[in-house]
């Protein structure tokens, strides 16, 4: 398997921190519906925070579209 370190940017955002910084709605929602079977995973994307502690979430807060705050928020408000 991959190691974790290899997926993420210089600043340790992942795939989901980068898609939430260009308001990438669809990209979004395809890596966290298509995670549905593996909560786990899913949910260590969602948790993961930056360098600074930044999760996903703060970023879309920042630089995205309510749609794109509110799908990441409720995607991991059971976790």
């Amino acid at each position: 398997s991959a190691d974790k370190k290899q997926l993420l940017s210089e600043n340790d955002q992942s795939i989901l921190h980068l898609a939430a910084r260009e308001n990438n709605l669809h990209l979004i929602k395809f890596l966290l519906l298509s995670l549905d079977n593996y909560i786990n995973v899913r949910n260590d994307l969602i948790n993961h925070k930056t360098k600074d502690k930044w999760k996903a979430l703060h970023t879309a807060a920042r630089d995205s579209s309510f749609e794109v705050f509110e799908f990441i928020y409720l995607k991991g408000k059971n976790i």
